[in-house]
């Protein structure tokens, strides 16, 4: 990891900074001698450009981001179902009537309901994304803290298996691994440890959780079972 961070420092260093360093101290001023103002207000903008573009050509995220988060765990989700078998009934992105009658895009669906060719008359409807994405950030990324947790791996599965299982289950799954204390509460010692821990450690073990946890459900309710295979494949799709 070490060797790893050093090799982009210094591939940033040689390719990114030291030319910069050289056309801004000898090479712009003779340029703009005669107006400092343009000078100055062009290092600023640089700035920001070299530290945008240092993050997105090495991936340096500082903490998890909750979009990339919900669009890993949206491609796993169907879009409008109502299957008798599942005990969620009527389902929209993973959102279920059953669990979640609250929840304000019910309004919308049931409108879409009375109109010709429901529901595929409902794709790309911009009111009823953006009460998805609300429902999915106050529902469960705020929750688990996701924009605390640095490895944006941990942060998708962590998060995924909170829309799948149940916030209280994919953290006290967590901190069962990590060796926390199980309360269902990603607090600051929890957020201590995940952090600390090697992605190649944790993520494993946590998949492996996972899909023991799906097994259990299908030992208690053996209809589930035409799911398992889903879930599995679910289970094992973190790790980019």
């Amino acid at each position: 990891m070490r060797k790893t961070f050093y090799a982009i420092f210094t591939t940033v260093l040689v390719k990114k900074l030291l030319p910069t360093c050289v056309f801004i101290l000898f090479i712009l001023p003779n340029f703009v001698s005669t107006n400092l103002t343009l000078y100055f207000s062009f290092l600023i903008s640089y700035s920001e450009y070299l530290h945008i573009g240092i993050l997105s050509n090495y991936h340096i995220n500082i903490m998890a981001n909750f979009n990339i988060s919900l669009q890993k765990t949206l491609a796993h989700e169907g879009e409008y179902v109502n299957d008798p078998i599942d005990l969620g009934k009527e389902t929209y992105r993973g959102i279920s009537r059953a669990n979640h009658g609250h929840w304000k895009g019910w309004l919308v669906i049931d409108l879409f309901k009375t109109q010709p060719n429901f529901p595929f008359n409902m794709a790309n409807n911009v009111d009823l994304d953006k009460q998805v994405e609300l429902f999915y950030l106050y529902e469960f990324w705020l929750p688990i803290n996701g924009d605390l947790i640095a490895n944006q791996t941990n942060a998708d599965s962590i998060f995924d298996f909170a829309v799948n299982a149940g916030v209280k289950t994919s953290v006290e799954l967590a901190q069962s691994i990590i060796g926390t204390k199980v309360d269902g509460l990603i607090g600051e010692k929890t957020l201590t440890k995940l952090n600390s821990l090697d992605f190649g450690y944790f993520q494993p073990a946590f998949t492996v959780c996972k899909i023991r946890h799906y097994i259990d459900i299908i030992k208690k309710r053996p209809a589930n079972k035409k799911y398992l295979y889903g879930w599995i494949i679910r289970s094992l799709s973190f790790y980019d």
